[in-house]
């Protein structure tokens, strides 16, 4: 089992606040005349697994419950979990959380908060308090440098290209921030691996790599206020602009149980980035000469093809570009507000644009110069197949229909089947009892020959199925 004693002994899971929360005795306790004494409240990083909780604490009376709340300083819930123990006055309570799999996934990087809470049979009940710590790859040893509310974690010697993200972050908070309506002061952690190899055991598992180099090269994670960023491509910095944006759009439009659209929230964050390439612009002008435009309300999500995406990332930057600069930023403010307080996508655009969907669609491609959106439904192919009735059966019952008897075989006249001679002779010869050879295997007891009048029997019957046979070959022919 782990036990945080020093860095040295556990350097690799990054503790005390840097890496890991370790709470001594003194931490723990709230006062002297506390009933319940914590001696131990530690969380050891297990990256990329997982979390391991440990308390060790003493009572007067038993303690029954030990709990762990863990929370990400950027959403408004946590984690609640009860340790396994056992009940006594003194108790080694421990529990592990997952951490990389599913909804419990959590990001490198990540700045997260954990209190224990303890209770024992007399009511008591003691709480250590909130403590900060860094979910942290120990794999490597990180260096950290911070501007303002972003900080940036690197490795190795990418110093410059390390320094290069902080300002493009701070720059894009600064543009985007009043844009959007979102708190700048608001923190965001990035941390930055040198190759894919790297960053790969970081992602989440599952996650779709089609190509485009913003989902290969950069992940945001709203949840957490965290982005993950490859440091070694060509485009670092405007992955790391359009990944900062990301988490403040989700800032000011996620809801509780809504997500926004894909075109908006991939638009916004294309807009917010302070180095963008120009394949989308190539691809939206290829799209609109050859009349490839992707109806944005079929845009919910990211298209399957990789052509698309490209397009599609084209087409959602022009959109929104075309809200903001023609009707103004306080328009998307007011959109995101909507849809933050649980709006539906079209009620939202009506109440702030005075247009729908497929009409904000419309007005864009005739600004644009392209061809009308088509959302006809297309006519069905092929008929329905008729319904059949499915046979009533009762319980325990069976079929009593008569079943007909299968027809009888004509005999066969063995007179009329002619043998050769030869075979007549082959087969009273292999049936004529012969007397066995001294130790041979057919051999029994006194000169018994057991097996042999059987296998005699089967040769025979093979040898007249022969000629049988090859009589009936030469009639056929």
């Amino acid at each position: 089992m782990l036990k945080l004693l020093t860095a040295a002994v556990l350097s690799f899971f990054a503790l005390i606040l840097g890496g890991l929360l370790h709470a001594g005795p003194a931490a723990a306790d709230e006062g002297p005349e506390s009933p319940i004494k914590v001696t131990l409240a530690e969380a050891a990083v297990e990256f990329p697994y997982g979390i391991r909780f440990r308390v060790q604490a003493e009572s007067d009376s038993p303690i029954t419950s030990v709990a762990v709340r863990l929370r990400s300083p950027a959403k408004s819930r946590g984690v609640y979990e009860h340790l396994g123990h056992r009940v006594g006055k003194t108790v080694d309570a421990r529990l592990f959380w997952r951490a990389g799999f599913g909804d419990g996934y959590i990001p490198s990087g990540a700045l997260l908060q954990v209190s224990f809470e303890i209770e024992d049979a007399a009511g008591n009940f003691h709480e250590t308090g909130f403590q900060d710590f860094v979910y942290e790859d120990p794999r490597f040893d990180w260096i950290e440098i911070a501007s303002g509310a972003v900080t940036v974690a690197y490795h190795g010697p990418v110093k410059r290209r390390a320094e290069d993200i902080l300002e493009t972050l701070v720059l894009t908070l600064d543009t985007m921030a009043p844009v959007l309506g979102v708190d700048p002061s608001i923190p965001i952690r990035a941390t930055v691996y040198n190759n894919y190899g790297e960053m790969l055991v970081a992602l989440p598992p599952g996650i779709r790599q089609i190509g485009h180099e913003l989902i290969a090269e950069g992940q945001a994670f709203s949840e957490f206020n965290t982005i993950l960023i490859l440091g070694s491509s060509s485009y670092a910095l405007g992955t790391a602009g359009h990944e900062a944006t990301h988490i403040l759009t989700h800032q000011a439009g996620d809801g509780s149980v809504s997500r926004l659209p894909a075109w908006l929230d991939e638009g916004i964050a294309e807009f917010g980035n302070p180095q963008p390439g120009f394949s989308y612009d190539i691809a939206l002008e290829f799209a609109i000469e050859t009349d490839r435009l992707l109806p944005v309300l079929n845009m919910q999500f990211l298209p399957p093809d990789p052509e698309d995406v490209i397009i599609f990332y084209g087409q959602s930057k022009s959109v929104v570009s075309y809200m903001i600069y023609i009707h103004g930023p306080a328009k998307i403010r007011a959109l995101l507000a909507r849809l933050k307080s649980g709006k539906p996508m079209d009620e939202a655009l009506n109440s702030v644009y005075g247009l729908g969907i497929e009409e904000l669609d419309s007005v864009w491609r005739e600004f644009m110069g392209a061809p009308e959106p088509d959302y006809s439904v297309p006519e069905a192919r092929s008929s329905r197949p008729t319904p059949q009735a499915a046979p009533s059966l009762d319980m325990y019952t069976l079929d009593t229909r008569p079943v007909a008897p299968e027809p009888e075989a004509e005999p066969v006249d063995v007179s009329e089947v002619e043998v050769e001679a030869e075979v007549v002779d082959a087969v009273e010869s292999a049936v004529e009892p012969q007397a066995p050879e001294p130790g041979s295997c057919n051999a029994g007891p006194g000169g018994a020959t057991g097996m042999m009048d059987a296998s005699g029997v089967l040769l025979a019957a093979w040898l007249l199925a022969l000629a049988a046979l090859r009589f009936r070959r030469r009639a056929l022919c």
